[in-house]
């Protein structure tokens, strides 16, 4: 659904409690790649102070953050905010596309309800994403591998310790020899 200029909307959600915040700088590159993120929401809970490295990243992203506090502990209150509001953006706004940062799989069916009434859905998420969550979308992003290299370098052995000596001194120079001979 590009409007008349050929723009892509997009929203961006991200499940604060489940993505890195270093890796923002890499997620809204990948989004802004796909289209004009209209809307950019963060869900967590950000009262109790767990996702105080997000903070710095709320201004200069234009993030709205969505301080979602638990009513019991261990509950994914968060998440839940999070599905909500999408359904209700893909009911009442004109959006091309909703991009969901998390490597959490209770997202898969919001991917597939999202591309069930024919709206792009883009996965944003680290390698330990599950295979079913990636194949939900219509395109997966994997993040971070710009942080950690593929390849692996040998480290040299680590030198074998050498044991404690004596310490050696030089032996004591001897008194120099003159053999006199008595004059006489």
């Amino acid at each position: 659904m590009n409007d008349a200029l050929g723009v892509t909307k997009l929203a961006l959600l991200i499940d604060g409690d489940n993505v890195r915040a270093t890796l923002m700088p890499e997620i809204m590159a990948k989004a802004e790649s796909l289209g004009t993120v209209a809307v950019r929401r963060i869900y967590g809970q950000f009262t109790a102070g767990k996702m105080k490295s997000w903070l710095k990243h709320i201004d200069p992203f234009d993030l709205t953050k969505v301080d979602v506090t638990p009513t019991r502990s261990g509950k994914n209150a968060a998440d839940i905010r999070l599905v909500i509001e999408a359904m209700d953006m893909l009911h009442g706004r004109q959006l091309d596309g909703v991009c969901i940062a998390s490597s959490d799989s209770d997202f898969t069916q919001l991917a597939d309800r999202i591309r069930a009434i024919a709206i792009s859905a883009y996965g944003f998420g680290e390698k330990k994403a599950p295979a079913a969550f990636r194949k939900a979308f219509d395109q997966f992003f994997e993040l971070g591998n710009a942080e950690a290299p593929k390849t692996r370098t040998r480290k040299p052995p680590a030198a074998k310790p050498t044991p404690p000596t004596a310490k050696l001194t030089p032996p004591a120079a001897k008194p120099a020899r003159h053999d006199r001979r008595p004059d006489g």
